[in-house]
C-alpha cells in the first residue's frame, strides 16, 4: 500500500515538470493605454465630423460639441462637463452622437 501511494506521489510530482510555461510578456495581449484610447476616440469623432472643443464655463471645464446629420435634415449639439477626465467625457459625447446618427427616425 505504501509503495502504491509513494508511486502515485512520484508520478504526480513528475508531471509538474511538463506543465506549460507562462506566456511571455510580448505574447500577452497588451491593453491600450489611456492615450491610445483618447486618440481613438478623437479619431472616431473626427470621422463622424463632430466639432468639439473644451471650454471653461462658470469655473468648470466642459466639452461643447455639434454635429450635422449626413442627410442634412437635422443637427444636434450640447455640452458635457468634464467630471473625471477628458477620455470619459469624449466617450459620452461619442455615445450621444452615435445614438443620434443611428436613430431610424433620422434616416
Amino acid at each position: 500500500m505504501r509503495l502504491f501511494a509513494l508511486s502515485l506521489i512520484l508520478l504526480s510530482l513528475s508531471s509538474l515538470g511538463f506543465a506549460p510555461a507562462p506566456l511571455h510578456r510580448t505574447q500577452r495581449e497588451a491593453r491600450p493605454s489611456r492615450e491610445q484610447l483618447l486618440a481613438e476616440c478623437k479619431r472616431k469623432l473626427d470621422q463622424l465630423k463632430v466639432r468639439w472643443r473644451v471650454e471653461a464655463r462658470y469655473g468648470r471645464q466642459v466639452v461643447l460639441y455639434g454635429v450635422r446629420h449626413p442627410n442634412g435634415n437635422s443637427a444636434m449639439g450640447g455640452s458635457f462637463e468634464v467630471s473625471r477626465d477628458l477620455l470619459s467625457t469624449l466617450q459620452g459625447v461619442l455615445q450621444a452622437v452615435e445614438a443620434f446618427l443611428n436613430n431610424p427616425d433620422r434616416l
